[in-house]
This record gives structure tokens, C-alpha cells and sequence, in this order.
């Protein structure tokens, strides 16, 4: 019934007069299915592919129909697999949607442990790094992700450390000690081979993240200090981790104050326009860390 449908619609949409002969051909396949019913069954246990459907082309062929009208039989047929391909993609999209994959469970991850990174003790080069590292532990504390943002390291640094100490203080260099791994399981793993390093740009910048294991878990390198190194190995930065997040407290969404109006900008000084976000997180010790990303500030505003 479809394709007999479209037939008749196809035709009247290209302005096509049918003959009498193709008329009386179509009425002739209206009234069997009439006759024989949907699905163009004698026998109810018949599937549909069965049904001789050669035998109906040829009379339509012998006929001169399709001859005459072969643009509008291609048309026809054409449509017909449009409908059925977009009925399979459809089921496909719909059984897909009926069975979501599961989201990653928060709880796999134990709370970040996290540091701000200083001048290593003693060390008097002319670099001066900045940043924060945190370092997060899994439930079954196999691998930790160590992230990092840091400034002021060596300029186009390759493979630099970044490593975990067996010491608790940077204040003193002689109380760093060497790398923290479990000696009993493992060979010392803070190396470039096992990605504990970064890659820094032109400017001295680096950012990006790392998964690795030193057999230690979260209780056993809380505490602990975070060394970053040039190039050439020497210590530069230093960091104790502690201080695990807990709570991510909120984001404020920053503009201009009430009443606030900002003069026309100058050559000397631009127009104070702040935006930006502020997301405020609970620190342990009754600690909290603020952290603003924000542009349109006072230039080389100190303090």
C-alpha cells in the first residue's frame, strides 16, 4: 500500500498523466490487496517475501509501464528505501538510548591532595617556579593522577622531574631526602620512562597531568614533599603535600559591582571591565582555597 501510495504521489508532484493502461494497472494491484488483505497474504502462515511479486513486474513490464515511466519507477523505489533505512537507523537509536552506559563513579577517586609550589631551599639560579600540584589516589590506590600548572620553571624544559620525596619539609634541603616508592615491590619509579616529567613552552609554562604508581597510597604520601627539576636535574621547586580537598564549596560568576562605573579607557590606563569566575573549595584544618580565573582587571594591580 505504501508503494502504491507513492506511486500515484510521485506522479502527481512531476505533473505525469498516466495512461489508461497504467491506470488500470494500479487500480487492478488496489483491488488485490483489498482482496487478499494486509500483507498481501492467501496463507496466514506465508511470510511476505514469498508472495510472487516477479510475476507483477513482468505485467507491468509487458504493459509498457515501466517504459514509459521509468523516471517515476526509480522515483518510486527510491523513496521506499529512504523510509526503510531511516525505520533501522531509528530502532538502532532508540535501543541505544534505552540502555545509557554508566557513568564513572566518583567514589573510585579518594580526596586530592594538594601543594603550592615555592623556591626549592637554597636554591639560588635564576629561575623562579611557581605553581600547585595535586596528586589523587584511586579507591584501590594502584595509580595516582598527578596534575600540574606551573611558571617560571626552565624555558622548552624536556622530560624535567617532577617526584614525590621521602621527606616532609621544605625548609631545609638536607630534610627532603631522596624519592618516596616502596623499595620492597619496585625499583625507583620517579623517572622519565615512567612519564613523572614535563614538557615546558617558550615562555617557562607547563600544564598537564600524569598516571603512575610508587606503591605508596594516600596516608603514606600525604605529608610529603614535591620536587620539580630543570633540565639538567638540579632541584628547583619544592612543595609539601597535604591539605586534601574535600568540597568544592561553589562558583561565583564575576562582573561589573553596583554602582561601580568605569571611565572611558585611555592610552595610559584601559577600561576596568572585571569578568570572570571565583570557585571557592573546603581545604581539611578548617583550611579553604580560593581560585580565580579573571581578565578586565586594573593593570599590575599589587596587593
Amino acid at each position: 500500500p505504501h508503494a502504491t501510495l507513492a506511486a500515484r504521489m510521485f506522479l502527481q508532484s512531476r505533473h505525469h498523466s498516466a495512461t489508461e493502461n497504467s491506470k488500470e494497472i494500479i487500480d487492478k494491484m488496489d483491488m488485490e490487496m483489498i482482496n487478499k488483505g494486509p500483507g498481501f497474504k492467501d496463507d496466514p502462515e506465508e511470510e511476505f517475501h514469498d508472495e510472487p511479486l516477479s510475476s507483477k513486474m513482468n505485467e507491468i513490464i509487458s504493459q509498457g509501464f515501466f517504459q514509459k515511466h521509468k523516471k517515476a519507477v526509480i522515483g518510486v523505489v527510491t523513496v521506499m528505501l529512504v523510509i526503510v533505512t531511516t525505520s533501522i537507523i531509528t530502532t538502532s537509536l532508540t535501543k541505544d538510548k534505552s540502555t545509557p552506559s554508566k557513568p564513572r563513579s566518583r567514589s573510585r577517586w579518594k580526596p586530592t591532595l594538594l601543594t603550592d609550589i615555592d623556591i626549592y631551599p637554597g636554591y639560588a639560579g635564576p629561575l623562579v617556579p611557581r605553581g600547585r600540584v595535586s596528586v589523587r589516589f584511586e579507591d584501590d590506590e594502584s595509580e595516582m593522577l598527578v596534575r600540574y600548572e606551573l611558571e617560571g620553571v626552565e624555558f622548552n624544559c624536556k622530560n624535567c622531574g617532577i617526584h614525590i620525596h621521602e621527606g616532609t619539609s621544605c625548609d631545609d634541603p638536607d630534610l627532603v631526602l631522596l624519592h618516596l616508592f616502596n623499595s620492597d615491590t619496585m625499583n625507583d619509579p620517579w623517572n622519565a620512562t615512567s612519564r613523572s616529567a614535563f614538557d615546558s613552552n617558550q615562555d617557562g609554562l607547563a600544564s598537564n597531568a600524569f598516571v603512575m604508581s610508587n606503591g605508596m597510597g594516600y596516608s603514606e604520601t600525604k605529608g610529603h614533599a614535591l620536587v620539580i627539576h630543570s633540565q639538567d636535574g638540579t632541584r628547583i621547586g619544592c612543595g609539601v603535600l597535604g591539605n586534601s580537598m574535600t568540597t568544592n564549596l561553589g562558583r561565583a560568576q564575576i562582573g561589573l559591582y553596583p554602582g561601580y562605573y568605569s571611565a572611558v579607557a585611555t592610552k595610559t590606563m584601559p577600561k576596568i571591565m572585571p569578568n570572570g569566575t571565583i570557585r571557592v573549595f573546603d581545604l581539611e584544618d578548617d583550611v579553604i582555597r580560593i581560585r580565580a580565573d579573571l581578565n578586565g582587571l586594573q593593570p599590575i594591580c599589587i596587593k
